[in-house]
């Protein structure tokens, strides 16, 4: 799937439970899993994202609906280098 030239992987919907996201950046690969579904981007996108370990946990909501709303709860994180 493209995004805004992107390539981009739908992983469905995580829903209201809890659910486990990892994510394993390395020159040239990113790899992302959700509850144990992996996904490897490692394609000419990349090429423009330099890894200067920038990481930042949270939901960014992307909508100009007034009743719009997001809601996040972190039940625990681990950072590793």
């Amino acid at each position: 799937m493209q995004y805004g030239g992107d390539i981009s992987y739908n992983f469905g919907q995580v829903g209201f439970e809890p659910f486990d996201l990892e994510i394993r950046a390395s020159t040239g690969r990113l790899e992302v899993i959700v509850d144990g579904q992996s996904h490897v981007f490692q394609d000419i996108s990349l090429a423009k994202w330099p890894f200067d370990n920038y990481f930042k946990a949270g939901n960014y909501i992307q909508t100009t609906d007034p009743t719009g709303y997001s809601k996040v709860k972190l039940y625990s994180i681990e950072v590793s280098h």
